[in-house]
């Protein structure tokens, strides 16, 4: 049962799907929250924010009217989407998290010699 030059330490394993970091699950679900309410309060103030967008492109440079709704509706679709992107890291986070833990338990069973402790159990 000797290591290979190419199998890792289990702390390494664990360093690389981050399963004991439970601070990076935390701060994905933080962030996802965080843009989810501020892309739905971006759809509720659409107007103000649109007006805004166009007092300012109209003040630095001109653009046609549909700029500035272009660039408000652009934003608010990337603070939408960026929020159920970081929602969707951290439910895979979460389902990888339980399956590698059930994987090493069982690799961990399958190393220990059966043999030795019937011997012992029947001397």
């Amino acid at each position: 049962m000797g290591k290979t030059a190419t199998s890792r330490d289990w702390s390494q394993i664990y360093a690389i799907y981050g399963v004991e970091q439970w601070q990076n699950l935390v701060l994905l679900l933080l962030h996802a929250l965080l843009l989810g309410v501020l892309s739905v309060l971006y759809l509720l103030y659409f107007d103000s924010i649109r007006s805004f967008f166009e007092s300012i492109l109209s003040i630095t440079i001109s653009l046609p009217g549909g700029a500035a709704r272009f660039a408000a509706g652009f934003t608010g679709s990337v603070t939408a989407l960026s929020a159920v992107c970081l929602l969707f890291a951290a439910a895979n986070f979460f389902y990888s998290a339980v399956p590698l833990h059930h994987a090493m338990a069982l690799r961990m069973l399958c190393f220990v010699d059966d043999r030795g402790l019937d011997e012992k159990t029947t001397n």
